[in-house]
């Protein structure tokens, strides 16, 4: 089998990212798997606590995907760490958590690199 398909990253709000009308346009362009990104800091909102209605609107996209024929590779999906460090990923209770322990923010020379950002965004203090 060759697959031909596309990436999607669920936010929070899962309705607006992949619509039904979206997923009849995937099955009618021709694409049969969809590498679905799912970010742990929408699962898992305080730690040890876990949304099971965005665990259950996941489930949901991946049966619509199914009823096209459309497979599902379901990633977690991470961009530069966590909304503490300006990108998705890992829940920022943890993050905060290494940051505190870190003596950088990203690493010494990146630090470096992006300075105006990192002031900007007021992350990593």
């Amino acid at each position: 089998m060759i697959f031909h398909g596309v990436n999607v990253v669920l936010p929070a709000n899962i309705d607006e990212a992949l619509t039904d009308g979206d997923i009849v346009n995937l099955d009618r362009w021709g694409f049969n798997l969809v590498r679905l990104g799912v970010v742990w800091e929408h699962i898992e909102t305080k730690q040890g606590e876990y949304d099971t209605a965005y665990l259950g609107k996941v489930v949901e996209v991946v049966n619509k995907l199914a009823a096209k024929g459309i497979y599902t590779l379901i990633n977690v999906h991470q961009d530069f760490a966590s909304s503490k460090t300006c990108g998705q990923g890992i829940p920022a209770f943890y993050a905060a958590e290494v940051l505190s322990q870190e003596k950088s923010c990203v690493s010494p020379r990146l630090d470096h690199l992006m300075s105006a950002l990192i002031e900007q965004a007021d992350v990593c203090k």
